[in-house]
């Protein structure tokens, strides 16, 4: 992947989280040798999982426009580690059948891609801003945010409050 790419993923998790209320603490654009990230102060629950897959679904717009709901197979390729973070959140919100786990992620796909492609000015200039910072507070990539807002999409009503400093680290 280049800087574009990795900005683009990681823009992708931060504008999932804001759009969702999640709070945002920083995101980070990191070299090869190290993992990029976007920390977010998650609950582990199904209302999470978008965020998970905020990174992936970004990447799939900018390589392949917007798309619909309808994910390619092998997407999971595109960052396993956030592939299997989601798996493991699945596995704790413990779906009684494949079908239940299936209708799950399907919705969570489809919410996720309804918010990127809705914000994909704001994915792009988060990702802009990244590649010259290299490192984003929450609060600065929530003034970046709110600066690119499209016309018409509400704005939540504050940037998301953190209220504990448990923090998911690594490579989204």
């Amino acid at each position: 992947m280049n800087d574009l790419t990795y900005s683009i993923h990681e823009a992708g998790h931060c504008v999932t989280a804001f759009a969702l209320g999640v709070p945002v603490i920083d995101v980070q654009l990191c070299d090869v040798t190290q993992s990029s990230h976007c920390n977010c102060v998650l609950k582990n629950g199904v209302f999470d999982l978008p965020v998970l897959l905020g990174g992936i679904a970004a990447e799939l717009i900018l390589r392949r426009g917007p798309y619909g709901s309808a994910w390619p197979s092998g997407f999971q390729e595109l960052s396993p580690e956030d592939w299997n973070r989601a798996l493991r959140l699945i596995d704790k919100l413990a779906m009684q059948t494949r079908r239940e786990t299936e209708t799950v992620i399907r919705e969570a796909q489809t919410r996720t891609t309804e918010i990127l492609v809705t914000r994909w000015d704001q994915v792009r200039a988060i990702s802009d801003a990244l590649r010259q910072r290299r490192v984003l507070s929450g609060a600065e990539a929530w003034a970046v945010f709110q600066r690119q807002s499209p016309p018409g999409v509400p704005l939540p009503v504050a940037p998301p409050k953190i209220v504990s400093r448990k923090i998911v680290r690594g490579g989204w």
